[in-house]
C-alpha cells in the first residue's frame, strides 16, 4: 500500500503511509551533470606568513627594554569565554611563576592558536576549571597570548594562585630553551605588568617547580630564569614542603 494523502498548497504532503516498499523517495530530486563547488564560510586563522597582523602592540613606558609587547588577544586565538566571571587579585602579584605547557611548540599564530585552544579545553573539560589556568602564554613565534590576563586569579599553582602571575611557555623545555625572541617577550611582559601595577615592584620570580611537585618549566628553561631579575632562590619545593 502506498498512500501519500493530500498534497497541500505549501508543497508538503499531509499524510504518508508506505508498506512493503524499497528505495522510496519522497520530495524533489536534483541531478547535476557538471562539477559542483561547495562554498562554506569558516573562521579564519592566520597562517605563519600572516601572523603579524594579529598582535596588539602594547608600548612600555619608561622600561629598560624600550619596546612593545606583542599580545594576541583572547578573541584572536578564538578562546571560549570563562564559565564564570574571573576573580580579581586583591593586590599586585607578589610572585611571577614561570611554567611550560608540556605540549608541542607553536611557531606561528595558527599553530599556537591550535595548541592553546586544546589547553583551554583540557583545563575546562578535564580539570573542571573556570578557564585556561595561566595569565598569559608565550609562543615560540615570539608573541604573547592572553590567558586570564592581568589582575586575575589563575589556576596553576596550589596555595599561590591568589597572589601570583603565571606565564606559560608553549612547548616542552626540558632539553632545550625557547627561542630567544620568546624569552625576550616574556621579560617585557613582566616589565609591562610592573608598569601597570598588576605585578608588585619587589616581586619574586620563581619556576613552577619551586612551588609544586612538577618539572615545569623544564630543566633548561628553569636554568635560564635563574638569570632573570628578581629570581628567588629561597623557594624550593622539595626543601620546605611547599
Amino acid at each position: 500500500m502506498t498512500s501519500l494523502g493530500n498534497y497541500s498548497d505549501s508543497g508538503k504532503y499531509r499524510n504518508i503511509a508506505i508498506t512493503n516498499s524499497k528505495r522510496v523517495h519522497v520530495g524533489p530530486s536534483f541531478q547535476f551533470n557538471a562539477p559542483v563547488n561547495i562554498i562554506k564560510n569558516v573562521l579564519s586563522i592566520n597562517n605563519c606568513e600572516n601572523s603579524e597582523s594579529d598582535a596588539n602592540d602594547v608600548r612600555l613606558n619608561e622600561n629598560k627594554y624600550n619596546d612593545t609587547v606583542h599580545i594576541i588577544s583572547r578573541r584572536s586565538w578564538l578562546a571560549q569565554p570563562p564559565l564564570e566571571p574571573h576573580t580579581l587579585l586583591e593586590a599586585p602579584a607578589k610572585y611571577v611563576i614561570i611554567c611550560h605547557t608540556a605540549t608541542e611548540e607553536g611557531f606561528c599564530v595558527s599553530e599556537n592558536t591550535y595548541v592553546i585552544r586544546l589547553i583551554q579545553d583540557f583545563h575546562i573539560e578535564g580539570r573542571k576549571w573556570n578557564d585556561i589556568g595561566y595569565n598569559f602564554l608565550v609562543g615560540s613565534d615570539g608573541k604573547i597570548y592572553e590567558g586570564r590576563g592581568f589582575n586575575v586569579v589563575g589556576a596553576h599553582t596550589y596555595r599561590y594562585n591568589t597572589d601570583s602571575f603565571a606565564i606559560a611557555f608553549v612547548g616542552t623545555f626540558v632539553n632545550k630553551l625557547p627561542p630567544s625572541k620568546a624569552i625576550i617577550e616574556a621579560r617585557k611582559l613582566i616589565a609591562l605588568g610592573v608598569n601597570n601595577g598588576a605585578i608588585a615592584e619587589n616581586y619574586s620570580l620563581v619556576g613552577h617547580c619551586q612551588l609544586s611537585p612538577t618539572r615545569s618549566p623544564g630543566d633548561m628553561l628553569y636554568e635560564e630564569i635563574k638569570k632573570w631579575d628578581n629570581w628567588d632562590s629561597s623557594k624550593q619545593y622539595f626543601k620546605n614542603g611547599r
